[in-house]
């Protein structure tokens, strides 16, 4: 019986649908999506919205022989929304991107790409300058495969408090690990030249000594090497105390190393 609701499973799963949104048979192309969806749509419409669907004139709309397409339903279902015009079918609105998750995100993102969907490329990397702090390896990978420079130096920032273990695994376009590795090099530069003109103040005011000890600690795991912690007390006492000033001076020589750090996107191997 166990085996039977199996088999069962995957004929549905391997059987042919058609898309909601895309279902008008006198259309003139078919296109199938990777888990099996058909997709009617005509072909003027790619003419003014892609340059990547370079679809020869002797295909027609035959269930029989579609163009097979690498994207799930999913993904196609919203990407061929910024290729066909809007319908009453979807209230005839493109898609919301604010309204996708980021995994559905990505991959429109990267299919649109793919197939040079003119609208959707934008849509997806303005989105993107909205959310690289929350997902900066899922958007350094795009930009850095696609070419999208000043946010894939915006991102790259991001990363250098992560743990190596997650870039690692995260960082899947070819040499991008390689390029993370030299750029967060300069990062760890500035940290050690940090501490140790930090460390050159002998000073016992109990300000600059706790904000030593906090300085290391705060390296890397909120990326403040920009923003020394404050002395926390007030300065020595007595009318000729300089901690505080020394500190300034601590804080100058970080901020101008960490605006000596080369772009992401200027690094290459």
């Amino acid at each position: 019986m166990e085996n039977s609701s199996t088999d069962l499973q995957d004929q549905l799963s391997d059987a042919t649908r058609t898309s909601e949104l895309f279902n008008d048979l006198s259309s003139d192309l078919v296109f199938k999506s990777s888990n099996n969806v058909l997709f009617y749509i005509n072909r003027k419409h790619f003419e003014s919205t892609t340059a990547g669907f370079a679809v020869p004139e002797l295909i027609s709309a035959d269930t029989s022989d579609p163009v097979h397409l690498s994207e799930p339903s999913s993904t196609l279902e919203l990407l061929f929304q910024f290729i066909q015009p809007c319908s009453e079918a979807n209230g005839y609105r493109q898609p919301l991107v604010v309204d996708m998750d980021h995994k559905t995100l990505f991959a429109v993102a990267e299919a649109a790409e793919k197939y040079i969907v003119f609208g959707a490329m934008n849509i997806c990397i303005t989105r993107m300058y909205q959310v690289y702090e929350q997902y900066p390896i899922e958007v350094l990978n795009h930009c850095a495969k696609h070419g999208y420079q000043s946010l894939a130096d915006k991102a790259a920032v991001k990363t250098i408090p992560l743990p190596h273990d997650q870039i690692a695994l995260g960082l899947t376009h070819p040499g991008l690990t390689s390029r993370w590795l030299i750029y967060h090099s300069h990062w760890v530069k500035v940290g050690k030249e940090g501490c140790r003109v930090s460390d050159d103040y002998p000073s016992s005011c109990p300000g600059v000594v706790d904000s030593k000890s906090r300085y290391p600690r705060n390296i890397f795991s909120n990326l403040l090497l920009s923003k020394i912690p404050p002395l926390t007390q007030s300065a020595c006492s007595g009318a000729y105390c300089n901690c505080q000033r020394y500190w300034n001076n601590v804080n100058d020589t970080v901020t101008n190393a960490v605006n000596s750090i080369p772009d992401f996107s200027s690094i290459t191997i």
